[in-house]
């Protein structure tokens, strides 16, 4: 959390992932840690079906598997450790109907900005008691690839405050 002082202290509760990074390397004190640019809005296409794009809005989330061992949550399909590999999206349920429909979505591809995401896990809707939750959990290596406008120094740079980041 970080504070402005302005007219008013205004207080955000973003945060930068070399601070995440460093709390989970270097402090044997913290057992668990994790990392989540969530609120994001991106178009989705249906690869291999051009006129299935879906605007999702303030719904996508950048994580890794760090993020699903400290909270819970129940795996339909898959498990959270695909997160660690660049390239994987996570689904809720209401998501992967409404993107195959009764088709089985593991292993089929969605695309954004024309870059590919394996569908590698599908998760049940709830829980409905926090404002820690996403539709669409992408792959936080795929930060750099997907998002344009966060720079190469994303990863390292302790001044890069983001009130979508989540430790």
């Amino acid at each position: 959390m970080y504070e402005l002082h302005l007219q008013q202290t205004e207080y955000d509760k973003g945060s930068f992932f070399a601070a995440y990074k460093s709390l989970k390397t270097e402090f044997a004190q913290v057992r668990q840690a994790a990392f989540s640019i969530d609120k994001q809005s991106l178009v989705i296409t249906v690869a291999g079906d051009a006129g299935k794009r879906f605007q999702e809005e303030n719904n996508v989330s950048f994580t890794d598997a760090g993020w699903f061992n400290l909270f819970s949550y129940n795996w339909l399909a898959g498990s959270p450790a695909q997160l660690d590999e660049p390239g994987n999206v996570v689904l809720r349920k209401k998501i992967a109907d409404k993107y195959f429909g009764d088709a089985y979505p593991i292993g089929r591809i969605l695309l954004i900005n024309n870059q590919p995401l394996k569908v590698t896990g599908v998760i049940a809707d709830g829980p409905y008691n926090t404002d820690l939750k996403s539709d669409l959990y992408i792959s936080a290596n795929s930060v750099l690839t997907l998002m344009l406008s966060y720079g190469k120094g994303f990863f390292q740079d302790w001044g890069y405050l983001n009130s979508t980041t989540r430790r």
